[in-house]
């Protein structure tokens, strides 16, 4: 349960809820010092359930709970990488802009410009020309998908979480590995090991 010690060791909230559609996840995370609200309805546990919709209806949990609040955090259960300074950093960025949302995101020179398309026979499908060289392609940004501070409004209101009134906290590339494949994993056990040991 590290996201709850992560939320915890922020000191920012009042309340912990952990969403979930399984009962014995429910009872963990009550004994791992998580407020049981109850699981979410099936609906809102498949593929195609949107964070915001999740995180609506466990507002209108909060709400029957009668637990005051004026801003919500989604934190994510599969982020071992994660530093609660960052939740906290992303948290001051929303106050002090008055900003809807708050995302964390990755830097990357991965732009279509040089993406290649490769056929199943492995061979590249058509021609690519790349006119710039990586270091003068321009920076994109994608979503490091650990986190997402909004106001209460926002989340209840809002159809998407990214908009011009979405700021951004840049991240360290090895803060945001996502765990796809025993590859990932591997990497991923090396970097919190270094991290318990110290390493920063």
């Amino acid at each position: 349960m590290l996201a709850i010690e992560n939320a915890k060791e922020t000191g920012l909230f009042s309340e912990i809820i952990v969403s979930t559609d399984c009962e014995r996840i429910a009872s963990l995370a009550t004994e791992s010092g998580g407020l049981n609200v109850g699981v979410r309805p099936r609906e809102l546990s498949d593929d195609y359930a949107t964070t915001i919709e999740v995180i609506k209806y466990e507002i209108s949990k909060i709400k029957d709970y009668g637990i005051p609040t004026e801003e919500v955090c989604c934190i994510y259960p599969v982020t071992p990488l994660l530093r609660s300074e960052r939740v906290v950093e992303a948290y001051n960025l929303l106050k002090q802009k008055s900003l809807l949302f708050v995302v964390p995101v990755q830097e990357s020179y991965l732009s279509e410009e040089r993406q290649l398309s490769i056929s199943e026979h492995g061979v590249i499908e058509k021609e690519t020309i790349f006119k710039n060289r990586t270091q003068d392609t321009k920076k994109t940004y994608f979503d490091a998908g650990q986190f997402y501070w909004g106001t209460i409004t926002a989340w209840e209101n809002s159809s998407t979480i990214f908009s011009d009134q979405t700021g951004v906290l840049l991240l360290n590339k090895w803060e945001t590995i996502d765990v796809d494949d025993p590859e990932d994993l591997e990497v991923v056990r090396v970097l919190y090991a270094h991290r318990r040991g110290g390493g920063k």
